[in-house]
């Protein structure tokens, strides 16, 4: 070994041992006040509530109704009608995905309800979405567009039979 190897190692050495010093002390100063804070912390008594009013005897309050709160709805419904798409050309021929209310598609497995394995496809490619009876493709400004039937949309009705193109992936849109 050289000299300027020996004394650049010892010069890292150093500096490594000096940043631990340091962080060291920083850590030890604020364990310090930390434990002076909490020494000198005060307990605080909370203030009693005043009682609440009396509620008015069922008679006094008179003839108004009580309000209904709608039903929360936790869960999507079921889409009222069935659609699903099949791939025809592209990376997983011949499998279907069925279509909900609202179905992402796209490269991403883990973002998209119909993960589509092929590189011209972007992460967020396109989404179907049902509106009433109806189904709508979006496509979500993707790098090579969605086509339908072969021509670019943002945005497009899509009936029985449709060929969607997404990257190299075709897929063909069918209703039950």
């Amino acid at each position: 070994m050289s000299l300027s190897t020996i004394i650049a190692a010892v010069v890292v050495a150093l500096t490594i041992s000096s940043i631990a010093a340091i962080a060291g002390y920083y850590l030890q100063t604020r364990l310090r006040r930390l434990e002076e804070l909490e020494e000198e912390r005060v307990p605080v008594e909370a203030e009693p509530l005043p009682p609440a009013p009396p509620s008015p005897p069922p008679s006094a309050r008179g003839a108004v109704e009580e309000e209904e709160i709608p039903e929360t709805k936790f869960f999507e419904e079921p889409p009222s009608v069935v659609a699903f798409l099949v791939i025809m050309a592209g990376p997983q021929k011949g499998r279907s995905f069925s279509l909900g209310r609202n179905t992402l598609m796209g490269r991403d497995p883990v973002l998209c309800d119909v993960a589509l394995p092929d590189r011209r496809v972007s992460r967020q490619h396109a989404r179907i979405r049902q509106e009433g009876d109806q189904f709508y493709i979006y496509d979500l400004a993707s790098v090579n567009g969605t086509f339908v039937n072969g021509e670019a949309v943002v945005r497009a009705e899509l009936r029985e039979s449709d060929r969607i193109l997404i990257g190299n992936t075709e897929l063909q849109f069918k209703r039950v």
